[in-house]
């Protein structure tokens, strides 16, 4: 069991420094030179990926006993970080200006025209963004619904309800032979039971999609998938079997 844990942070250590690496193919060695839209695309989707590896490293993290000093404080700092990480909430909302010419910022605006406690509702997070629109995280659905109404009720601003999107999953080193368009057919005949643990077959095509492929070789290559969280936990705490090989 040791050596499969062992095993594992191995392969999610050496996903990051291929993404790393990844990112600096993108990035041209001269300071004087600008990166394409194309290319902060790409360290942008990269740098996610480096996230969400990261975030399993510490998910994974066995409880187990440590002589060394070393790594014991290793351990508490992950439980530490691990302990601090709060999973934003699906309920996100962007609030707009009815009239792009207005001078006035939106969180003045929020706050001459609305007040939370007034409302009765928990807002959890305010950010805004490039556009100059405001993200606002609430604390459930029904505090959502409450500043929705808020808001449709305002005559200076609009807003748009946004859907969080599903977490990213990587598989590494998945076998070249086996293509896009086999890889769902591959998984459901070698992964039976796992694929009923997810909620049965049509649940699980329905969701789990391929999104990109990255760092082929003769033998090889990096699969990143979007799945569910409910899928996405399960393949985490399981291994994958792929005809020839499993991870």
């Amino acid at each position: 069991m040791q050596l499969e844990n062992l095993n594992v942070e191995d392969d999610l250590c050496n996903n990051i420094r291929s993404l790393c690496e990844k990112i600096l193919l993108n990035i041209p060695s001269k300071s004087t030179e600008s990166i394409p839209v194309k290319k902060r695309t790409e360290c942008r989707k990269y740098t996610e990926l480096i996230k969400d590896v990261s975030m399993q490293m510490i998910e994974f993290e066995p409880e187990r006993q440590y002589n060394n000093q070393f790594y014991l404080s290793q351990y508490e700092l992950r439980k530490a970080i691990k302990g601090q990480y709060k999973k934003p909430t699906n309920f996100n909302i962007k609030i707009s200006k009815l009239n792009p010419e207005e001078e006035k910022n939106i969180k003045d605006m929020l706050k001459t025209e609305i007040n939370p406690k007034h409302c009765n509702m928990k807002i959890i997070n305010t950010k805004p963004i490039k556009t100059g629109d405001v993200i606002i995280e609430c604390g459930n659905k029904k505090d959502l619904d409450k500043l929705k109404l808020a808001i449709t009720t305002s005559t200076s601003l609009k807003c748009q309800e946004i859907k969080k999107r599903n977490p990213r999953l990587l598989l590494p080193r998945i076998d070249i032979d086996i293509k896009k368009d086999k890889l769902l057919d591959v998984i459901t005949e070698n992964d039976e039971w796992l694929i009923e643990k997810c909620g049965g077959e049509e649940y699980f095509r329905n969701n789990f999609t391929e999104k990109f492929r990255f760092g082929k070789n003769e033998n090889s290559e990096y699969i990143v998938v979007e799945v569910n969280g409910k899928i996405r936990k399960i393949f985490l705490e399981n291994r994958i079997n792929l005809i020839w090989q499993s991870i």
